[in-house]
């Protein structure tokens, strides 16, 4: 086998054993376009928002069955995406590797 297509072959299933991973921490560096949204939560925030948004959705299926908890879509929508617009607004930042 020759030495080119031998290393090609090798980087080929390199990347095919890379595992998806779930970004956890906040963002070291933003974009000038990110920089609108740019994280401000910490992963113990963002946790307890999706346990939080999760429970209160689960509301409109068991216990009361109202629409109320549909509520429950702000903080599982914030905690999935790490960016608070309330945050933003007091100037708060939970984000470890974001603060100044």
């Amino acid at each position: 086998m020759p030495m080119a297509s031998r290393s090609k072959l090798i980087q080929i299933n390199a990347a095919a054993h890379r595992r998806p991973t779930l970004v956890t921490r906040c963002p070291v560096r933003a974009s000038t376009e990110e920089q609108m949204m740019k994280a401000n939560e910490g992963t113990a925030d963002r946790i307890i928002r999706v346990i939080a948004g999760l429970a209160l959705l689960s509301l409109t299926v068991v216990g009361p069955q109202s629409l109320w908890g549909l509520v429950g879509l702000v903080p599982l929508i914030t905690g999935v995406a790490g960016f608070c617009p309330l945050y933003k607004l007091v100037g708060l930042n939970t984000c470890p590797l974001n603060k100044p």
